[in-house]
C-alpha cells in the first residue's frame, strides 16, 4: 500500500533540522504547568500509559483556550497523548490524533523532532516499506537522543524486513535493542524478537539447529540464543518467550 503524500506532510515540513533549530525555547512564552499535567507525566514515567492517556486529554480539553500560546499545556498534553499511543501501538488512533494535531505552541526541539518522527509510524501503519525506507535513511547522519534513535531504527528494520532485505534489517534492529540501552522497553521488546524470527527462518540456523554443518548458521544461532536468554531475563517485561523461540533457548542452555 502506497503511503499518501498528504499522510506525513506537516510531519516533515516540521522535521528539518533547521526549522527545529530556529524555535528557541529560550525566546518562548511558556505557561506554569498545571498539577494535573505533573500528575499525568507521572503516570507516563511509570508506564501506565492508558491512564496517561486520558489525563493528557482532560488537560489537553481544559487548557483549550490557551492552545495557542507558545508551549502551552494543551498543546504539550496533547503531544504526550499522542506519545501514549505511539508506546501503547495503537497506530490508527495516533493516525487519527496527528491529523487533529496543530505542532505550532510547540517550542521544545525534541518534540518538535518527535512529531517529525511521526511520519515514519504513519507510513508503517500502511505497510509503506519504501517510503518507509526514505524516511528512515533522512535520519542517518542527524544527531538524536536515544529513545529517538530506537524508533527510527525499528521502524527502519520492519521496512528493510518489508523489502527482502534481511542482512540490513538485522542491523537496523540491532540498533533499536541498543540505542538507549533498551529504556524504551517496548521498542527493545519488539526488536529482540524481530531479531529471534529473522534467525528463526535462516535457512543455515535451521542447518545448525539440525546439528549440520554450517559455520555461518552456528555463529547466528548462538547470536539468537543470546537475545534469546536476555529476552527471558528482562527485555520480555515478565512476558514469556513465543514458543517457536524457545529452541533458542534451549541452545543458550545447552552452549552454558
Amino acid at each position: 500500500m502506497r503511503l499518501p503524500a498528504t499522510s506525513v506532510a506537516f510531519c516533515l515540513a516540521i522535521a528539518s533540522p533547521a526549522i527545529a533549530s530556529a524555535r528557541s525555547p529560550g525566546t518562548a512564552a511558556h505557561v506554569v504547568e498545571p498539577q494535573e499535567f505533573s500528575q499525568a507525566v507521572e503516570f507516563y514515567q511509570s508506564r501506565r500509559y492508558e491512564e496517561a492517556r486520558a489525563a493528557f486529554a482532560s488537560v489537553r480539553e481544559h487548557y483549550r483556550p490557551v492552545a495557542s500560546v507558545p508551549d502551552n499545556p494543551s498543546t504539550r498534553a496533547a503531544f504526550h497523548e499522542m506519545e501514549c499511543l505511539r508506546r501503547l501501538g495503537d497506530l490508527d488512533a495516533l493516525h487519527k490524533a496527528l491529523a487533529a494535531f496543530d505542532p505550532t505552541p510547540l517550542t521544545r526541539p525534541v518534540q518538535i523532532r518527535q512529531v517529525g518522527i511521526y511520519a515514519l509510524w504513519e507510513a508503517l501503519r500502511v505497510k509503506d516499506w519504501q517510503a518507509l525506507d526514505r524516511l528512515a535513511q533522512a535520519y542517518q547522519g542527524i544527531p538524536l537522543p536515544g529513545d529517538q534513535r530506537a524508533q527510527v531504527a525499528y521502524c527502519h528494520g520492519l521496512a528493510l524486513e518489508g523489502l527482502g532485505r534481511t542482512e540490513d534489517a538485522l542491523d537496523a534492529h540491532q540498533t533499536a535493542l541498543t540505542a538507549d540501552a533498551g529504556a524504551t522497553e517496548e521498542i527493545a521488546r519488539q526488536a529482540a524478537l524481530r531479531i529471534l524470527a529473522i534467525h528463526r527462518a535462516d535457512p543455515e540456523v535451521k542447518l545448525a539447529l539440525a546439528g549440520q554443518p554450517a559455520p555461518r548458521g552456528k555463529s547466528r544461532l548462538a547470536e539468537a540464543a543470546a537475545v534469546a536468554s536476555l529476552f527471558v531475563k528482562s527485555l520480555g517485561g515478565g512476558a514469556p518467550l513465543p514458543a517457536e523461540f524457545q529452541v533458542l533457548l534451549e541452545t543458550a542452555a545447552a552452549g552454558s
